[in-house]
This record gives C-alpha cells, structure tokens and sequence, in this order.
C-alpha cells in the first residue's frame, strides 16, 4: 500500500521552518546580487504551473519568478517528508535553499546527463518585495484566467537564464529575422506496456473529458521519438495543427505562433520558409503549393536539427548511454533523409493510415538531442509495483532515521558525482528504493522540459561551430539549441501521477465505449 502524505501533522513544524527561512532569506539576501525592472524594457513571456517568465529583450535574459497560492505560503516545493512528517521540513516555495535546489537540479544533475551546453546555467537574484507588488498589478489583467489562483512568491528571490529565442554570443548578429522553434515532446517512450496509448495520448483524453482543451491532438512522441522519417513528419504536422502548449514560435523573441494567440500557422511559415522563386518554369506557384512547401521546410529543418549529431562543443555523449537497457548506437556520420523534393514527399502525405501509439523504433542517431533526451528519460522506466514499492520504503526508513531525508535532497552533495545514482552495484534496500525514485523524478521533469531551437539563416558554413542545417531550397541555416523547464518534480509526483494514470485510463475507456477514440479533427491543409 502507498503511504499517503499526511500534511495536517505539520502545521506548528511548518510555521517554525518558515521563521527559520525567512531569517536565514533576509541574511542571505544581502549578499545576492539585486534585481530591478525599474527603467528596464521587459515583456510578459508566458507561466506555467510554477512559475512566471519575464522577456528583457536589450539583455537577451529572460526572469523567472515562483508562484504561490493562497495557501502556499507554507506548502512543500518538494515533499521530501514522508508519512508522519519526521521533523526535517522541506524548503518552502521560493526559499534561497529552494531556489538553490532547482538550479543544482538542472544544472548538476541534467545538466550532467544531456551533457554539453544544452542546459543554461542560472544566476539568483533578489528583487525588493514593493516591486513584486507592484508587478503583480501589472501582470494581472494580462494573465490567463485559469493561472490567477496562484500569485507572484513575495519572497523576491528570482532565477535569471538566457533568452533561449535569442541567439547568444559574440556571432548573435543576424542578417536575416532569427526564429525560434519550442516544442514539448514529452514522454518518447510507452510506460505501461499493457496500455494501448502512451501517457500523452491517454493524458488527451482525461483532457478532452475534463474540458481542458477543445479538441485531442494527434501528435504522438512515440511519433517524433520513432526516428522515422515519415513518422517524424506526421509529428511536426500534428504540432502545427494543434500546438495545445507543446508548439510555440518565436520570431526576434517575440511569439508568433501558439495556441493563445489565434494566429494561424499559414502565414507564419509562408513568411519564414516560403518558396524563394514565386514562380516555376514561368508559372506562378498555387497557394496549396507554397503553403506546403512552407509547412515540409519546416518539418524537414526541425527533424534534422532533432536528429543531427550536435557539434562537439554541446555534444551530449550521454551520461545515460551506458545505463540504457535499449541499444542506441546512432547513425553514421551522416544523416540519410528521403529525398522529399523527388517523390518522397507525395509518399508522406498518402501514408494517411499510421497506427496510434506505435512503439517500432528506429535507431536514434547517436549524440542527436533526440538520443540523449529519451535514454535520460529511460532512466526512470520502472514497473509500477516496483516504484510504488520502493515509495513506501522510503516513508519507513526516513521515519526510522532522520538525517536519510538528506539524501532526498539533489542539493546535498550525493550527487555531485552522477554515476552513483546510475550504478546499480553494491546497494542496500534504502539506496535501491531511493535510486528507483530519483530516476523516476528525472523522468517526470524530462517528459515535461522544452526544447528550444534557433534557426537563424546565414550564406555560408564556414567558420559556424554551431550546427548548420539546410532547408528544401538549398538555404543554409545555424541552430542553438537547450533544454528549459528543467524544476526538479516533488517527490509526491509518485503519488499524483498514479491517480492520473487511472483517471486517464478511466477516460480513455470512456472514450473507446462512446465510440469517441479516434479524433475527429479535420483534414490538414498541408494534405
């Protein structure tokens, strides 16, 4: 039996940890460097569930600041307290030490298994209480209405990264409008063998019953993750078709493209990656013609830029690799794409009938970001037996033994050296149990992260160390590319995600009854 968090028994421990972090906070503070938006150009980038991201343009930084609700203010950023709440509280949202987790996460833990430059580092900065305030009315009447149960952390303390829509560094000057791809891709892999959906594809269907979205998207990860090409394409054309939040576009930083801002894919693309000759052998092209030639540059840029092995200055020789039950050895130097201009094209488009959650897998080009992100992913595959297992064991022994919470913790030194968690030698029960809920906690936000590729078009390779990808017109352009949304999930994601897992089973099934499993959604118009 999962033992279940008994939060109600911590109310006087919460409030004496919360005195103790806001002393330890005001200390603190003073030695970390100040943050002012005053006089500052910014713009409202866009929140998830944990937080706000502020845009400043001229830095080419973006600001990230936590959420809380209302009755937060003591809640758990990480519910690393099991069972009876041995008294060792979990930092509250938007503590230095909470804060600290997160970026020691990211940066020392994924950072170390992608590898390279594909995650940015952080810097931690303090902004003044007033000015949260007076942020937050700003902010408000321009905030989804489903976000505004949760407000701005009056803690001030704030994560400030790279602008991932921008290029960075000394080359960032461009001749031509820079964009910017972001994708979601989620979950590569189908967990629960027996299901006939992947987590995302059920996920659609508890979404579509619960109101959340108008209609199910087609895309499947197990489509982009398939290392097929055809596959691959389908998945790019399901994205456009129906971003939901795992397709956005940005031109020069600013969206352009998303499910909130109702503009339409067409014109963006055309704008983007539209024939450069408006006319064939004397006849202008049809606009059924410049439009999917728009929509298959697209898709053939960001399959190879999904693909390609990335240069060795960012090359994620995966960490994960070693520990990967699948074998993922990668193409050769080069990849192959079928030649879409010649025919391949027109067979992409009539293979209408693929089937849904299909687990066939080609090999994944070894060092593409693709690769390295499904075997970090893999990491946390795990019979559910055996995580809810490994879940109570850890609620037994951190009761028995206080000072176990430590290694809960991705802050507390365990894990400077990655190969502990990955080495399944030499373990006692406890170290087994908790090496089964780190990976699964890594596997929980790697599903979640967001890839970020910049295209920005240039006339010649040389001298580029970034790589450099190549339209259907021959256009030459170079990527960035990283790894954002990286927060370390709270260890009751185990919990959580295992009544989600039934709802989502429970809707599908509804779904399949009702004779609703297929969506009806109409035909794209790149087909």
């Amino acid at each position: 039996m999962v033992v279940e968090f008994l939060e109600s028994d911590l109310s006087q421990m919460q409030k004496d940890a919360e005195k103790q972090n806001a002393r330890n906070d005001h200390i603190n503070s003073e030695k970390i460097p100040k943050f002012f938006l005053v006089g500052k150009e910014w713009e409202y980038r866009g929140e998830g569930n944990g937080s706000i991201v502020l845009s400043l343009p001229k830095d080419k930084i973006i600001i990230r600041i936590t959420k809380v609700g209302d009755n937060e203010q003591m809640s758990f950023r990480d519910s690393i307290e099991v069972k009876n709440m041995i008294p060792n509280p979990a930092y509250p949202i938007g503590t230095l030490k909470e804060t600290m987790e997160r970026l020691v996460f990211s940066e020392n833990v994924i950072g170390k298994l992608l590898e390279g430059s594909l995650v940015k580092k952080g810097t931690i900065y303090h902004m003044e209480p007033s000015e949260i305030q007076k942020l937050s009315a700003i902010l408000d009447p321009i905030r989804p209405g489903n976000r505004l149960h949760k407000r701005l952390n009056p803690r001030g303390l704030v994560t400030g990264y790279p602008d991932c829509t921008l290029l960075q560094g000394a080359s960032s000057i461009s001749l031509y409008p820079t964009y910017c791809v972001e994708i979601k891709p989620k979950q590569g892999f189908k967990s629960t063998p027996n299901h006939k959906r992947c987590p995302f594809c059920l996920n659609q269907f508890l979404k579509a019953k619960n109101g959340k979205i108008a209609r199910r998207s087609s895309y499947c990860p197990l489509d982009l993750f398939s290392g097929s090409y055809q596959r691959m394409f389908r998945a790019a054309k399901e994205l456009i078709r129906t971003p939901q939040n795992n397709l956005r576009i940005f031109k020069n930083g600013n969206l352009a493209l998303s499910e909130e801002n109702s503009v339409e894919a067409i014109p963006v693309l055309n704008e983007w990656l539209g024939k450069k000759d408006k006319v064939d052998n004397g006849h202008p092209h049809s606009a059924d013609d410049m439009h999917s030639r728009s929509f298959s540059n697209f898709a053939h840029l960001l399959i190879q830029a999904l693909l390609s092995p990335l240069p060795k200055k960012s090359q994620p020789t995966s960490r994960a690799e070693h520990y990967c039950d699948r074998p993922m050895n990668g193409f050769a130097s080069s990849l192959q794409f079928p030649d879409i201009c010649n025919g391949s094209l027109e067979q992409t488009r009539t293979s209408s009938i693929f089937d849904p959650c299909d687990t066939r897998m080609d090999i994944l080009p070894e060092g593409s970001l693709l690769d390295s992100l499904l075997k970090t992913q893999k990491l946390g595959e795990v019979p559910a037996c055996s995580l809810y297992k490994a879940y109570d064991k850890l609620a037994e022994d951190t009761e028995k033994d206080v000072d176990l919470l430590d290694r809960l913790r991705w802050s507390s030194g365990a894990y400077e050296d990655i190969d502990w968690l990955l080495n399944d030698e030499n373990e006692d029960d406890f170290e087994a149990a908790l090496k089964i809920i780190q990976k699964y906690r890594i596997l929980a936000t790697t599903r979640d992260c967001s890839i970020m590729i910049i295209f920005d078009r240039v006339h010649s390779s040389d001298g580029i160390e970034d790589l450099v990808v190549q339209d259907l017109e021959d256009r030459l352009y170079r990527c960035q590319i990283s790894v954002v949304d990286l927060d370390p999930k709270p260890i009751t994601c185990v919990l959580k995600h295992r009544r989600r897992e039934r709802s989502m089973t429970e809707a599908y099934s509804q779904a399949v009854e009702n004779g609703e499993e297929n969506p009806q959604n109409s035909p794209c118009v790149f087909y």
